[in-house]
């Protein structure tokens, strides 16, 4: 990572000086971002677990990955802040009569074709889907623009805001705190109970955004998002009640398996429902392929 960052460093100031050509496809240096908001609650937990080790030489490690990590989510804030309130990234909202007008279309011109029913299944979702997208940010277009402010932001700090509506472009810095503050809880804050109630405390403050300030660009995922903080405030909630000793170890077992399994089942179910139609559009294509070969289908034993 440090070599490519290093890399990465020197191409985007050789491009952004004229010295060669930039590629827009791979912006500088957008890809940390991403992993940042994939592994900042690992690295809060690795730097909570050091803090509370007992040893003097972790304990300053831990510190300084723990001072780190807030220095760089105090920076990200107000570099977003800035360029929101500057106009540097454009939120189109789409009516939903437009989108309904798009999707009616759109079904239209798939029941017309003559394709497989999987894959008309397949494009008839994807109409459907488009009709709960709220909106997009627009891109400003490299090669006509001299003054390419708005471009390099979104290009820059993209990956944080691009999936949430306008008005909820900070979600993304309320996720990262969230992450921070649970790495801290779940390997620093050793009593049980203090441990769950916290986690629980920030469950709920988690539920309350989703069903109030509507984060998300689309419906679906808004959905799919609340239902997840939901069951977690739920799952996070037995735990709680167990230590407490207010639910009895045998329905406790019975409740956390049972809302284990409502949380996820749903949610995996609804993302592997695109790539199984895929999948099942492949197979059947190369069963045709053979079959057209051949003159007919393979013979039995």
């Amino acid at each position: 990572l440090a070599r490519e960052g290093v890399v990465r460093i020197l191409f985007w100031y050789r491009a952004r000086h004229g010295l060669e050509r930039g590629d827009p496809a791979m912006p500088f240096p957008s890809w940390e971002l991403q992993v940042f908001l994939t592994q900042f609650q690992g690295l809060a937990e690795s730097g909570g677990e050091a803090i509370s080790s007992g040893c003097q030489a972790y304990e300053i490690g831990g510190a300084f990955v723990l001072l780190f990590l807030l220095l760089w989510l105090a920076y990200f804030t107000i570099m977003l802040y800035y360029g929101m309130r500057n106009g540097h990234a454009k939120w189109r909202h789409i009516p939903i009569k437009e989108a309904v007008a798009d999707m009616k279309a759109a079904i239209a011109e798939t029941q017309q074709k003559d394709i497989p029913w999987y894959t008309k299944l397949g494009d008839m979702k994807k109409a459907i889907g488009e009709v709960v997208v709220r909106g997009e940010w627009e891109q400003e277009d490299h090669e006509h623009r001299k003054d390419l402010v708005h471009t390099r932001f979104t290009d820059r700090w993209g990956p944080a805001f691009d999936g949430h509506h306008g008005s909820g472009w900070w979600y993304g810095q309320w996720a990262m705190f969230r992450a921070l503050a649970l790495g801290v809880i779940l390997s620093a804050v050793l009593r049980p109970r203090d441990n769950a109630a916290s986690c629980l405390t920030l469950g709920v403050l988690d539920t309350v955004i989703m069903l109030f300030a509507h984060p998300d660009g689309d419906w679906i995922e808004w959905i799919k998002n609340t239902y997840r903080v939901i069951m977690n405030v739920a799952v996070v909630g037995s735990v709680l009640s167990y230590i407490e000793g207010t639910m009895p170890e045998s329905v406790f077992s019975n409740a956390f398996q049972l809302l284990s399994i409502i949380s996820m089942v749903p949610l995996i179910l609804g993302a592997l429902f695109g790539p199984l139609l895929a999948v099942f559009g492949q197979i059947k294509s190369c069963i045709d392929c053979v079959t057209s070969a051949t003159g007919g289908p393979p013979a039995g034993p």
